[in-house]
């Protein structure tokens, strides 16, 4: 995990990969921390330097191209 945010009184964690791809491993630093603080996160969010953006286990996958809007509230939910 990089990052965690805060986005109104909830965690928003975040996780920056610069591959154009997704692998299992991707995701595992985000589902370690969303099984630890699961009452005071937002659905954690992966972004990374492909360009599609998609929901996989219950975690966001973003293109770096749409990183600037995930704590406007764009795709960050409950």
């Amino acid at each position: 995990m990089d990052i965690i945010a805060e986005q109104s009184g909830r965690l928003v964690p975040l996780e920056i990969k610069s591959g154009k791809t997704i692998s299992s491993d991707s995701t595992k630093g985000l589902k370690k921390y969303m099984s630890l603080a699961v009452r005071d996160a937002i659905t954690p969010t992966l972004i990374y330097g492909g360009s599609d953006n998609y929901n996989k286990q219950d975690i966001h996958i973003t293109s770096w191209k749409k990183s600037g809007t995930i704590l406007k509230g764009d795709h960050c939910e409950e």
